[in-house]
């Protein structure tokens, strides 16, 4: 498969300069602006190469769009007292020097938005709408606000401190098996950390209705204020379940690396059933983790439910487990040029083995596995990658030869896509002048490829699906769909061996397969289409999070819209002969939903229903039922035999049976089930609920 190219226009990218977000598109840091790719959901048939797969765009913001604070103090160390700031010209564009990407459900249309920090210390969050990148919100204004800092007068060094912005970055969103109630936005998924210099540090919420930010609350990370200490960048872990506490605790642990060369570790806790977050003020190591070399990387992995720290040094891999007794393992990069591209991965086969991959662009490479039940390393790799790397362990090193097949190269970035399963790969040509030196053209190309991870994992480059947004994606509906089977915190359920986790994730993703389809039976697509209509249309979920928010009862317009919606891709299912009745049940919710879409239907339209674990029947004249009365009513139904009935907001069926669905949130009812095609189509297709995205219990 072809790379995707990509004009340079940089003299250098450097580490961690691709980053993949969870609604399908990868975003590429560049000189004055940002290359994003988007996933083209048209493409058909078989890809020959990743621009099938993606469609490329430039994204650049000129800078009088966005107030400049501190350009004249940018490189200059902390301002003297009374130094003012100087907006930039108009056509000055921004560099960026870092960017964060959300998880999805941040942004009004429920989509991921970027935190992004430029040259000149200030941080914008930008949202992609219509094929452009969008400036929403200034942070340094915002702070200055809730500061009462006038930026129009003379800034004091500590008004600076407090609006001079280093790095951003989202919180980590919560995975849905600790969500009792996963309600869009996710409010877990809108807060972000803003690292400046002064001594408190904030978490900030952003308002997705009204592009505005409020304090969440603040930690001290003790950073040394005198030597102007401040946050280079920043890594997490994932989400893990501490058992040993009364309650289940929920937390990750992030690590920072300081301008002074030192590595912070703090935990991030949350109480999901308070909505209450900290971070602890004691860090991991004391004051933080020192080192005599510099710190050129870091990275934080998650396996077997704990957390291992690993600090890339110019000589020597140091990997440090983050519990109450830490293990160290040190491993010397024999004297070789400093590695500024650092990724790790887990085995997707053996879980417990961590891949730790290592290069820079004089061709050095390193591969090192560390079994992390052990605690030590299996086996540590030497390569050229500019000549033929004689090892087929990972799906990289093929990648590497076929490129030296072709031309010399060199690596400007790696990076792992959010999943881990995929490696992004920056590369671009090169001349060698002589041992340590290359041209650096702005006319050189750049070429970016995806690689698997490993040879185990199941990733099909012809299917479009797999670089798709996850809210289209099989693996987004096996993750909600699990959520009917019941999601409060279960610390003995939750937490197990990541190795159970992956069998049960393939074996959930072959059902979501079953249930999405695979192009084979007709069956599939209805389903596929009813779930595509009702939950991934974003201008229906901004108006279901403006509906529902706070807690609101379900609005009864709002109401009949979803069911509608629900009627009308029945209704087109049925006439297209896809979907027939097979049921009273199936006929009772045909005649309904063409009362619904203001079609006519026989005067007498009675259906007999049996109540489930009975030999009672019930007769049903839906000619004569009004829905909009039944539903002021409290949605109950009278059967000719005069007895009353709940009736199901999905489906418009009485419920006769004492299994119902309630919406924890919203508090809509669906039927438990019954019998029929049509009922059972429409039942798969909202695993969750379609009017809030609350959960059934």
């Amino acid at each position: 498969m072809e790379d995707f190219v990509i004009t340079r226009e940089l003299s250098t990218i450097g580490a961690d300069r691709v980053q993949g977000s969870k609604d399908g598109r990868i975003l590429i840091q560049v000189k004055n602006g940002i290359v994003l790719l988007n996933t083209n959901e048209n493409c058909h048939g078989k890809p020959k190469g990743l621009s099938d797969l993606f469609t490329l765009a430039r994204l650049s913001v000129p800078s009088f769009k966005c107030e400049n604070f501190f350009r004249n103090v940018a490189h200059e160390g902390m301002p003297k007292l009374g130094e003012a700031k100087v907006n930039s010209g108009a056509n000055e564009p921004i560099s960026f020097t870092s960017v964060s990407v959300s998880d999805s459900g941040v942004s009004e249309n429920l989509q991921c938005l970027y935190l992004t920090v430029t040259d000149a210390y200030n941080g914008i969050i930008f949202n992609y709408e219509t094929g452009s990148l969008n400036p929403i919100c200034i942070l340094n204004d915002e702070i200055a606000e809730l500061e009462s800092i006038e930026t129009d007068s003379l800034l004091t060094e500590n008004d600076m401190r407090k609006l001079r912005i280093n790095y951003l970055v989202w919180l980590k969103g919560i995975d849905y098996k600790y969500l009792q109630n996963p309600v869009w936005p996710l409010a877990t998924s809108s807060l972000f950390i803003c690292f400046t210099e002064a001594s408190e540090t904030w978490v900030y919420k952003y308002d997705c209705f009204t592009n505005s930010i409020s304090r969440v609350f603040s930690f001290d990370l003790h950073l040394d204020s005198v030597q102007n200490e401040h946050v280079l960048y920043y890594k997490a872990s994932d989400w893990l379940v501490n058992k040993n506490t009364e309650q289940a605790e929920l937390y990750y642990q992030f690590a920072v690396v300081t301008s002074k060369n030192r590595v912070i570790v703090r935990k991030c806790s949350v109480d999901l059933s308070e909505n209450s977050w900290r971070v602890e003020e004691e860090a991991v190591g004391g004051t933080g983790l020192e080192f005599d070399d510099s710190v050129v990387n870091i990275g934080i992995q998650s396996i077997g439910g704990k957390n291992m720290l690993s600090v890339a040094l110019p000589n020597a891999i140091k990997m440090v487990t983050l519990d109450e007794d830490p293990k160290v393992v040190d491993i010397s990069l024999d004297n070789v040029v400093v590695m500024d591209n650092f990724i790790q991965f887990a085995d997707s086969r053996h879980r417990s083995v961590l891949h730790s991959i290592l290069t820079n662009r004089l061709g050095e490479l390193r591969h090192i596995k560390l079994d992390m039940e052990k605690f030590e390393v299996v086996s540590s790799g030497k390569y050229n990658y500019q000549q033929i790397i004689e090892s087929e362990e990972l799906p990289l090193f093929e990648k590497l030869n076929d490129l030296n097949s072709l031309d010399s190269f060199v690596i400007d970035s790696l990076n792992t896509d959010p999943t881990g399963s995929l490696i992004y790969m920056l590369h671009s040509t090169s001349h060698l002048k002589s041992n340590f030196e290359f041209t650096n053209s702005k006319k050189d190309p750049i070429s970016f490829a995806i690689v698997k991870a490993d040879w185990n994992r199941r990733v099909d480059f012809e299917d479009v699906s797999n670089f798709n947004s996850i809210l289209s994606s099989p693996t987004y509906w096996k993750g909600m769909s699990s959520i009917m089977k019941g999601l409060h915190v279960d610390v003995d359920v939750d937490v197990k061996m990541e190795v159970e986790e992956a069998d049960a994730d393939a074996d959930a993703a072959s059902k979501a397969d079953a249930v999405l389809g695979n192009g084979g039976e007709p069956a599939t697509k209805d389903r596929s289409s009813l779930l595509k209509e009702l939950f991934l249309s974003p201008e229906l979920d901004k108006e279901r999070v403006a509906n529902v928010i706070g807690g609101a009862s379900l609005n009864k317009a709002f109401r009949r819209k979803i069911q509608r919606m629900i009627a009308t891709e029945v209704l087109a299912l049925m006439d297209a002969d896809v979907l027939d009745t097979q049921s009273e049940e199936d006929m009772f919710i045909y005649f309904q939903f063409s009362k619904l879409v203001e079609r006519k239907i026989p005067e007498k339209s009675i259906c007999k229903m049996r109540v489930y674990g009975t030999s009672l029947i019930e007769s049903f004249d839906v000619s004569q039922l009004d829905i909009d009365r039944c539903i002021e009513a409290g949605g109950v139904v009278r059967s000719l035999e005069g007895h009353p009935w709940k009736l199901c907001d999905v489906t418009l069926l009485p419920i006769l049976s004492p299994v119902v669905k309630r919406c924890t949130h919203c508090g809509s009812v669906k039927v438990g089930g019954g019998h029929g095609r049509v009922l059972e189509t429409v039942l798969e297709a909202s695993p969750v609920c379609v009017f809030c995205g609350g959960r059934y219990v």
